[in-house]
């Protein structure tokens, strides 16, 4: 008889934590009235017990929630900071290159343009900086050498491109946003440096530049995730136009404006850190940036929070069910006329032997503090 009375108490218990509240209540409202006031102050306290489990597991689960954002955005930070330095390296590589070799071309070779020509073709490597080619152009901004020769650009003016009107006219090193080129009409980056005359003065500009859609040197960021279902974003901060990144799709993607964002306006306008937002496609992530100075660029490591706290989420949905589960076979107990099954349940729950009994004197070694119900529960 006690196995069946103990089965019957498994079975009914999955079933009333599996059901609403209004099938949990729905024969025994009607005879609510019938049960004893005891029954009722014990189902009243198990109620306060179930709901006091459930308030701790949030509770704890939210300081754990905390903690674990605090530790993962440390981490994302740090890799983001080491993906940007390493990005600033490749770009202060590139920049070296172009004003070592804007050095070496003097009035007398931007004189002649097959001699200007051939000096870019002797320089084996500016193809590997710059897979979208080297051309060079005069103080007016028309090109007259290119490498490779197939991209066309010689002859066309570019002095009306931001970019190579702010390096004519200030003479310093300018980076361009990300945008189509005029030849080729795929979206590129550049990287432009002066040429100067033996006064100093401005004489043309030296231009690299790097198509966005072949095998580059973003790529070694790009091709990552950052965890599974995260990844990398490339940010030109002025202009807040997409560089590139882990979802190709989104390469010259034009963020939200001032004012539509405010994580955003954040990291556009220069802040380094951690924290939980919005991003602009309505997914709430873990994003860390840090920025890359040089180029007026940010890097973003973004990680969609149900993947970044599903350990937490799974332990709480865990803790829920069973206190569920147990609780509701101790309220079928008490219901059904078993208090003293249910004080078994209860006493196994907190160490004691599953035959021990309300009143049954304590073992004087060990054991709980409190004391055991009365027997007259």
């Amino acid at each position: 008889m006690g196995v069946m009375i103990y089965k019957s108490r498994l079975q009914w218990a999955e079933y009333i934590a599996s059901a609403t509240s209004r099938h949990f209540f729905g024969v025994g409202l009607k005879s609510f009235d019938s049960i004893s006031l005891k029954t009722r102050v014990t189902l009243f306290m198990l109620v306060i017990f179930v709901a006091g489990i459930w308030a701790l597991s949030l509770y704890s689960s939210r300081i754990l929630r905390d903690e674990m954002q605090q530790m993962l955005g440390e981490q994302q930070f740090s890799t983001v900071s080491a993906v940007a330095g390493e990005l600033s390296n490749d770009l202060r590589d590139r920049t070296l290159s172009l004003e070592a070799i804007a050095k070496q071309l003097t009035p007398s070779v931007m004189a002649d343009a097959a001699v200007l020509q051939a000096l870019l073709e002797q320089r084996p490597l500016l193809p590997l900086l710059f897979n979208g080619g080297v051309w060079v152009a005069r103080a007016d901004g028309i090109a007259v050498a290119d490498i490779p020769r197939d991209t066309g650009r010689i002859g066309t003016n570019y002095s009306t491109m931001t970019f190579i009107a702010n390096v004519l006219k200030e003479g310093k090193t300018s980076i361009s946003p990300p945008l189509l080129g005029k030849k080729r009409q795929t979206p590129v980056i550049a990287l432009a440096v002066p040429i100067r005359d033996a006064q100093g003065r401005v004489a043309g500009v030296l231009t690299g530049v790097i198509d966005l859609d072949k095998s580059n040197f973003l790529d070694k960021i790009t091709q990552n995730h950052y965890g599974r279902f995260g990844g990398y974003v490339l940010v030109s901060a002025k202009h807040r136009t997409v560089i590139t990144a882990t979802d190709k799709s989104r390469i010259m993607e034009v963020l939200p404006a001032p004012g539509l964002n405010p994580w955003v306006d954040r990291f556009a306008g220069g802040y380094e850190g951690s924290t939980i937002a919005i991003n602009p496609k309505g997914t709430e992530v873990l994003v860390s940036g840090k920025g890359v100075p040089d180029a007026g660029w940010y890097v973003l490591a973004t990680l969609p929070v149900t993947e970044a706290f599903a350990p937490i989420e799974s332990m709480l949905a865990f803790v829920c069910r069973r206190s569920c589960i147990h609780r509701s076979g101790l309220c079928f107990d008490v219901v059904a006329g078993h208090p003293h099954a249910a004080w078994s349940t209860c006493a196994h729950a907190s160490g004691q032997p599953r035959n021990f009994q309300p009143g049954q004197q304590q073992p004087s070694d060990g054991g709980s503090t409190c004391g055991p119900p009365r027997r007259d529960w």
